[in-house]
């Protein structure tokens, strides 16, 4: 799917660069619906909406969210609402439907995750617009940090998931289940960083691992 994904690009972004902000919304809002019913609550819509589902949201909902004017979108208590929400909501469910067993991991493309992405992308655009010194602060820890995983954000939203799935199995058997959730995320966020670092340095491959 995300093979399929890098193919389409150049007609969307001939198309979004066309396209008003209504219209994107339009799609994004029959995008919503598949995160709801297909990758949320994992039934079948009545309607076939097959192109406005998957990877291909997250692209227009980012060029969307950069563009939009909408308060909602541009204050930062909406943006901590949105990540809070998303976030708490994800490991309560987390915590409660996984077992000793098997951890349950939501879908990547569910409305959860969505909510989630809009909050963070959003806390981002207001924390640059606000100009606040911690972020701003030139060589500063969270500048570099921040910038950092700007860079490699793309490349590692393609491949943690394979990552993490190594961490699962790792640390459910060898650590308490409780802390399991924490220890996936760090070692899963700090491998792929890691990883697309070292693969940034490699000739030619950096020049398909998504760094921006």
């Amino acid at each position: 799917m995300i093979l399929g994904t890098y193919l389409i690009m150049p007609i969307f972004n001939r198309w979004i660069k066309d396209c008003s902000i209504r219209e994107v919304e339009y799609f994004l809002a029959i995008w919503l619906i598949t995160c709801i019913f297909d990758n949320t609550l994992l039934i079948g819509f009545p309607v076939t909406l097959t192109y406005f589902t998957g990877p291909i949201g997250m692209v227009v909902l980012g060029y969307y969210l950069r563009h939009t004017d909408r308060k909602i979108f541009n204050s930062l208590p909406y943006a901590l609402a949105f990540l809070l929400i998303g976030m708490i909501v994800i490991m309560l469910c987390s915590y409660f439907l996984s077992s000793p067993e098997g951890m349950y991991v939501f879908d990547r493309y569910s409305i959860l995750l969505a909510i989630e992405v809009v909050g963070i992308f959003t806390l981002y655009k207001v924390i640059d617009k606000k100009e606040l010194k911690i972020f701003h602060k030139e060589n500063g820890f969270f500048r570099r940090a921040s910038f950092s995983i700007a860079k490699y954000s793309y490349g590692i939203y393609l491949c943690h998931e394979f990552i993490m799935n190594i961490f699962i199995i790792i640390f459910l058997k060898h650590a308490p289940f409780k802390v399991t959730l924490l220890l996936v995320f760090v070692c899963t966020l700090g491998t792929s960083w890691a990883l697309l670092a070292l693969l940034n340095r490699v000739p030619y491959l950096n020049r398909i691992i998504g760094a921006k």
